[in-house]
């Protein structure tokens, strides 16, 4: 908290690499184990470009939550972070232990 840094595409939660195998394993872990799955998918995708000489452009966007329509509801599962504001609207706030501060 309170302390200034840069973000840049060299930037990674490196914290939450390191503990996403940490133990016990526990719904404590949660957003940590979310948070390093964001990391070594995106990781995976840079190296399989790199290693694999691509003839196309590889963007990479990994946004915090997402908010509109959901395409396709039927095969959605659980509503992700859209369900979110429908809970927040119906008053229920137990997405509250899964969002970090």
């Amino acid at each position: 908290p309170n302390k200034k840094f840069n973000i840049d595409m060299d930037t990674w939660n490196e914290w939450a690499a390191e503990h996403a195998y940490d133990k016990p394993y526990g719904a404590d872990k949660l957003m940590t184990v979310y948070a390093a799955s964001k990391v070594f998918g995106e990781r995976a995708c840079w190296n399989f470009v790199k290693e694999n000489n691509v003839e196309f452009v590889f963007n990479s966007v990994l946004p915090a939550a997402n908010f509109g329509r959901v395409l396709d509801t039927e095969n959605q599962g659980y509503p992700s972070t859209i369900g979110w504001v429908k809970d927040l609207f119906l008053g229920d706030i137990n997405i509250q232990p899964f969002v970090p501060p």
